[in-house]
């Protein structure tokens, strides 16, 4: 077997080089295995217990994240545009739905009534201002990593259920 530079862990194979990328790109355990000549149980034997494998498939995930995550702030000042534009048009409940979402101010902390025992002469008023942007990838997918989940469950036809403007559930 080689061994890579600082001889401290064995290089990858080919085959385990090929198995990360296709792993990466969505391809399961069988299709893997299938496409770079191995069985089922090798790849996951590497997914599982091989720590080189593991740290070049997570490096390249976290490189993928990384791409993605960058590929999405590029796109932002567009969809700042698009709900721009949504505003003045007949879509404009959930577009300005969507913005209150993003600002945390619909549906979050700050939206309650207050208490009944409350004075209701009493004017109160509560602001509540965006957090600030994530400093690093671990504070982006643990603050936004659910949105590509929660993609993913929506139908084909991108509706949400009916009695949410937005067509999220």
């Amino acid at each position: 077997m080689t061994t890579n530079h600082d001889d401290t862990e064995p290089a990858l194979t080919l085959q385990q080089h090929a198995a990360v990328d296709l792993l990466v790109t969505g391809r399961n355990v069988t299709e893997t295995a299938e496409a770079v000549g191995v069985t089922r149980q090798t790849v996951s034997e590497w997914v599982n217990h091989n720590v080189g494998f593991r740290a070049a498939l997570h490096q390249k995930r976290r490189e993928l994240w990384e791409g993605l995550t960058d590929r999405l702030r590029s796109l932002l000042p567009k969809a700042v545009d698009v709900l721009e534009r949504e505003l003045d048009s007949d879509h404009a409940m959930a577009a300005a739905v969507h913005l209150l979402k993003a600002g945390g101010v619909y549906g979050g902390a700050g939206t309650e009534l207050p208490p009944a025992n409350e004075d209701p002469a009493r004017e109160s008023y509560v602001v509540v201002l965006p957090s600030p942007p994530p400093k690093n990838d671990e504070e982006w997918q643990a603050r936004y990593g659910h949105l590509a989940h929660r993609h993913a469950q929506r139908p084909p036809d991108g509706s949400g259920g009916a009695g949410d403007p937005t067509g999220e559930r």
